[in-house]
């Protein structure tokens, strides 16, 4: 793991910004005080530092700022998953120093991309999003093709955390964390949670199996309601997600999937 920059216990941590009432109105504060300082979104990195020195020199003080626990699917230069146990924030430092050269007292909304990179996903192929056809991997417009972890994989969930915790700490200790007023967790199709691939038919996952099966337990309790409702005999374990042929069907009357 890469350290740089390390702050010691004596200063703050995390900047002072809460969600306060004043005169009875939930107000964002900094250091006690309503704060509204504009926000600026979306110009990420590399060419686009431009607009944020031109709205910075137009008062602007809150940045959103993309980066990763793992791996952003858009930038997979803002990597900080690299292997097993292996963490590295160079990347991110570099984008936040530059943001920093531009404005002294901005502080950072920071949009966290938890994916997975390419070399958990090829280890891990039995824990990637499946399509109906039985394959991995999708042309994901702006992207190419890619495989991508499945997000009812228990896995993926967990070591995903786990990259969290130390990305957390790696904020902490390089000292980013002073300028990190909020943040803001994001994964699939532009950071907004749609499903990668969404355009064709997924999951068929063994996790998405498990998790389907799951979910009709907790919607009919008994073996004996889902059989009424699908119309024909069948059990939780035997349960499947329905094909592409009977999802792509418009809906009307009772479903026999």
């Amino acid at each position: 793991m890469v350290h740089s920059n390390k702050v010691s216990c004596s200063q703050p941590v995390w900047p002072d910004c809460a969600i306060d009432f004043v005169g009875g109105v939930p107000t964002l504060t900094r250091n006690g005080k309503p704060w509204f300082a504009p926000g600026l979104s979306r110009p990420i990195l590399a060419d686009h530092f431009e607009a944020f020195e031109r709205l910075s020199s137009a008062g602007v003080r809150h940045f959103v700022c993309e980066a990763t626990c793992t791996e952003d699917i858009y930038h997979p230069e803002l990597r900080f998953w690299h292997g097993p146990g292996v963490f590295d924030g160079s990347a991110q430092n570099s984008y936040f120093s530059r943001l920093a050269e531009i404005c002294k007292d901005a502080l950072f909304n920071v949009r966290v991309y938890v994916g997975a990179p390419d070399w958990w996903v090829n280890a891990h192929p039995d824990q990637c999003q499946t399509y109906h056809d039985g394959s991995i991997a999708r042309d994901l417009q702006a992207v190419g093709t890619r495989r991508v972890p499945s997000v009812t994989s228990a896995l993926w969930r967990e070591e995903a955390c786990e990259a969290m915790h130390h990305y957390v700490r790696w904020l902490i200790e390089s000292g980013w964390s002073r300028r990190a007023f909020s943040f803001y967790l994001c994964y699939g199709i532009t950071w907004e949670w749609g499903l990668l691939g969404s355009d064709g038919f997924l999951d068929y996952s063994e996790p998405m199996q498990q998790y389907f099966r799951k979910y009709l337990g907790t919607r009919y309790g008994t073996a004996e309601a889902l059989s009424s409702a699908w119309g024909r005999p069948v059990d939780f374990a035997g349960a499947e997600i329905p094909s592409a042929d009977r999802r792509a069907r418009r809906r009307g009357g009772r479903s026999r999937s």
